[in-house]
């Protein structure tokens, strides 16, 4: 999945994103509270959150990567 396509996905704030990526469960999930978005991201046991999308694509939490580097690199689950 492209990194364009990823990101529409998150940002409807609609569903949960599953993967694996060197060998640990990862995902994101997101939530709106009083009309605001906020995205929980997950790399086994590190966890990063933001209200921004952009900050979430970009953020390197995945052993120095950012979710828009390595996501053409996984098999993404819509949930």
């Amino acid at each position: 999945m492209t990194a364009s396509d990823l990101k529409k996905v998150i940002d409807t704030c609609l569903n949960d994103v599953t993967f694996i990526y060197n060998g640990k469960q990862c995902g994101i999930t997101s939530e709106v509270t009083n009309y605001q978005p906020n995205f929980t991201e997950w790399y086994g046991n590190d966890f990063y959150e933001t209200g921004d999308i952009d900050e979430l694509m970009n953020n390197k939490l995945f052993d120095g990567y950012a979710l828009s580097e390595i996501c053409t690199d996984v098999e993404i689950n819509i949930l």
